[in-house]
């Protein structure tokens, strides 16, 4: 490979957008094909989370020792977002240490999260770090968070407004990485379309194919 190529110089690759976009999967198969490392998000939180309790890192913990379904049926929405804000905060300098750790010292990687922020990422301008970011239509989200986790919702007191507020959440985050473009940043809407053809997109767009 001639050593100009942007696959020699890049060592990390950021996958974000919402719940349930497929962002694991890609980075999983991407991770793959490069011979890459992957990692996401939600394994370092449950990592702390273990470690940690409620009361000592509250951040960590969104839903405060109850059930995913109480917390999800009975918080707003403006809270659901504001803890996940929260959670993003706390657990970035976690984040940017793992970078930094993979861009010094080991293997390269596919780090994927749904709390990724565009404008962090996008503002770090080093050419090592790569990142794409995943939308979908909401109505085809919907379609697969309930194809995926019906009986779990269904362990709720209000399955339809544990879902619609859910849903909220996730169209947040939806909405966050449709804006990776104005910083500059591909976006992959992935709406109806393979796993492999998402691959080959993101590959292609963050020039490691």
């Amino acid at each position: 490979m001639k050593p100009d190529r942007p696959a020699d110089r890049s060592r990390v690759l950021f996958i974000g957008g919402p719940p349930g976009a497929g962002k694991t999967t890609t980075a999983t198969a991407v991770a793959a094909r490069l011979g890459w490392a992957s990692t996401t998000g939600s394994d370092l939180t449950a990592a702390i989370t273990t470690v940690t309790t409620a009361s000592t890192h509250p951040r960590f913990h969104l839903s405060y020792g109850r059930t995913a379904q109480d917390y999800f049926t009975n918080s707003t929405v403006e809270d659901l977002i504001s803890d996940a804000t929260d959670q993003a905060e706390a657990m970035w300098p976690v984040v940017e240490r793992v970078t930094r750790l993979h861009l010094l010292e080991k293997d390269p990687f596919v780090f994927d999260w749904w709390l990724l922020d565009p404008a962090t990422v996008g503002s770090y301008g080093d050419e090592r770090i790569a990142s794409v970011w995943l939308t979908i239509d909401i109505g085809a989200l919907r379609e697969r968070e309930i194809a995926a986790n019906e009986a779990f919702y269904a362990q709720s007191d209000d399955p339809d407004r544990m879902l619609d507020r859910f849903m909220a959440r996730s169209a947040w985050r939806n909405a966050i990485a449709a804006d990776a473009g104005e910083h500059g940043l591909p976006v992959i809407d992935v709406t109806n379309r393979t796993v492999d053809e998402v691959v080959e997109n993101a590959l292609d767009l963050t020039g490691l194919s």
